[in-house]
């Protein structure tokens, strides 16, 4: 199960992919976590990390594994990054991470379907599309979102997005003759969405990211059973 949240109550473990699918089996109304709210809406992209928004109910992080008996409950780090001492050469550095990340690429191909990628332009997804096509066999299928009057956003003033990712999606399309799926959504799909999300998701729908793999998912299903994200 990924994402893994549980919660213990009343002598039960009740695990699931979905917060909702916990809560919604207690007889009590899920009581909020005002510290976990606090951090979204200060720092959405770095939030939902070691707080949910729903008291008692937790979330097993990456790299971590758990171990229930009768009567305890452990978690466990397997995996830690470590940060070197000193700063490696730059020629060094960039073989290493290019040789880590295709070797997590590639375990992360190993799938009896083909493994389909969300590409925004952004860097951490092409470099995601530029491994995923040369380690699989096939057109890489990638899957990008546009909203509705996407063209007329000022990206300027923005502090986060501050340029338009499309022509980028083109040009690695070209250039690696992929197979794209272009989702666009209304200003109505997106107001229907974000109650979905809210329902399904713990983390906040506002925040653009969530709100486009939402769109993004429902585009892939059907089409491909795994997908690599940036």
């Amino acid at each position: 199960v990924k994402p893994f949240v549980y919660a213990r109550r009343h002598g039960e473990f009740i695990f699931a992919s979905e917060t909702h699918a916990i809560v919604n089996t207690w007889d009590a109304a899920t009581a909020l976590d005002e510290l976990a709210l606090a951090e979204f809406v200060t720092v959405p992209c770095l939030s939902g990390v070691g707080r949910s928004l729903c008291q008692g109910v937790e979330h097993l992080n990456a790299g971590e594994t758990i171990s229930i008996t009768c009567d305890t409950l452990k978690k466990r780090r397997y995996f830690n990054y470590v940060v070197a001492n000193e700063a490696l050469p730059h020629q060094d550095a960039i073989a290493k991470l290019r040789d880590a990340m295709t070797s997590g690429l590639k375990s992360s191909l190993l799938s009896d379907f083909p493994v389909g990628v969300f590409l925004s332009g952004g860097l951490d997804s092409s470099i995601l599309t530029v491994l995923a096509d040369q380690y699989q066999q096939g057109r890489t299928m990638a899957f990008t979102i546009r909203f509705q009057d996407h063209d007329r956003v000022d990206f300027d003033a923005s502090s986060i997005v501050i340029s338009d990712d499309k022509p980028y999606v083109e040009g690695l399309a070209t250039h690696l003759d992929l197979d794209v799926i272009r989702v666009e959504t209304t200003f109505e799909e997106q107001e229907t969405a974000l109650a979905k999300v809210a329902e399904t998701n713990d983390r906040l729908p506002c925040w653009e990211q969530e709100l486009s793999q939402h769109f993004l998912a429902k585009a892939a299903q059907g089409r491909r059973k795994a997908i690599l994200v940036g």
